[in-house]
């Protein structure tokens, strides 16, 4: 199932056909697949769903025989839960966290009260049009966002939202959380390139309550990494 999932992984993204998103929701992009980043900026602890997420990822492309891509993995610096996980093939592009390492420390100690709060953060940190900079210094042609946080990018890219339970249980979400949700994430979702979800439910809630078009997503379940152990950030 993983190396499955993988492979159709591999040709969304070499053979799909990239729309400008909304406004040319039927137009269609050309883009030479060469270089791929993938978004994998998580301090290490506090978001062990996407870390599993990353983790199967880099396990499964370890298991690839061939690399038709050149594939880079966008890390925190500072961070190290990612090592000897990468593929040795492949490239790391290292940012800057917000705030620091102290950042880290503090998403690693509260990651509910950071989830609380990176909503509000969010609207004084500006850092899109840096990493949209370094991804066109880097040659990269597609980002991959494995998870619902984003940066603004003018490239095309593939977008991978887990699920949107705050539709369904908004009384566990604060205000600022829903707002962030209902207008970051959808926004992020429409104008993506593709879409890919872990199950038909998610698919079918982006298409009822955001509006998606069901031809851009594509389904692909998300095994778990074999390996029995995560490693952690020191504290």
């Amino acid at each position: 199932l993983g190396k499955t999932s993988l492979h159709i992984l591999i040709l969304t993204q070499r053979d799909i056909k990239f729309t400008n998103g909304p406004k040319q929701s039927r137009g269609v992009i050309e883009v030479a697949l060469n270089r791929i980043a993938i978004d994998a900026r998580i301090p290490g602890q506090g978001v062990g769903g996407v870390q599993q997420v990353l983790l199967t990822l880099m396990e499964g492309f370890q298991q690839l025989p061939d690399n038709e891509f050149n594939r880079y993995w966008i890390v925190l610096d500072r961070t190290t839960w990612w090592k000897n996980q990468i593929p040795p093939s492949d490239s790391i592009i290292f940012v800057k966290p917000p705030f620091g390492k102290m950042a880290i420390k503090f998403q690693n100690l509260f990651p509910k009260l950071t989830s609380l709060a990176y909503p509000l953060i969010s609207k004084f940190l500006n850092s899109g049009n840096a990493l949209d900079e370094l991804m066109r210094e880097h040659q990269i042609d597609l980002v991959h966002f494995p998870f619902q946080e984003s940066f603004s990018t003018s490239l095309p890219y593939l977008y991978q939202p887990h699920d949107i339970q705050h539709v369904h249980y908004p009384e566990y979400f604060s205000r600022a959380q829903l707002l962030h949700r209902n207008t970051r994430w959808k926004t992020t979702a429409q104008d993506s390139s593709a879409i890919t979800v872990a199950a038909d439910h998610v698919a079918n809630d982006l298409v009822e309550h955001w509006n998606i078009d069901r031809e851009k997503i594509h389904v692909l379940p998300i095994p778990p990494p074999t390996r029995t152990t995560i490693s952690r950030e020191n504290a």
